[in-house]
């Protein structure tokens, strides 16, 4: 008499082909070191465009500063998890990221900056960021030129 073995499977996840916005609002410490160099932290948190959605993550980061004047250019590393939701009805989708960035920054006063960045999520997904923020500076300008 033949025997018959039944296998369970999981549905594979379905993969999100199309894309999405997504607004964050983030939070970073970075401490100056020699040479232009800075290490710090960074959290975000924030939606898609989609309702019931979310989007969330911590990083390191890693970074050179090189000044020019009032100005610097600079370059870094965010490395760490991120966390999506495309809405209320699927999982969420974490993993482990690292995105190198640019970045330019000008002193608008003894110790504030406006910076613009950009980045790019190495690894199988096409996820670019681009954003603006305002730095509020332990130090005067004047000491972090030295």
């Amino acid at each position: 008499m033949p025997t018959a073995a039944f296998k369970a499977t999981e549905q594979p996840m379905q993969q999100t082909t199309e894309a999405h916005e997504a607004f964050l609002a983030s939070f970073g410490l970075t401490m100056g070191m020699s040479h232009g160099m800075y290490a710090g932290g960074e959290l975000e948190a924030g939606a898609l465009e989609t309702r019931g959605s979310s989007a969330g993550g911590g990083y390191a980061v890693f970074g050179a500063s090189l000044p020019f004047g009032r100005s610097a250019l600079g370059a870094e590393v965010a490395g760490g998890y991120r966390t999506v939701r495309f809405a209320v009805d699927t999982e969420d989708l974490e993993r482990v990221v690292v995105e190198p960035r640019v970045r330019g920054e000008v002193w608008l006063g003894p110790r504030v900056t406006l910076s613009a960045s950009a980045g790019w999520t190495l690894g199988d997904q096409s996820i670019w960021m681009a954003g603006a923020s305002i730095g509020i500076h332990q130090s005067d300008y004047d000491e972090w030129k030295r």
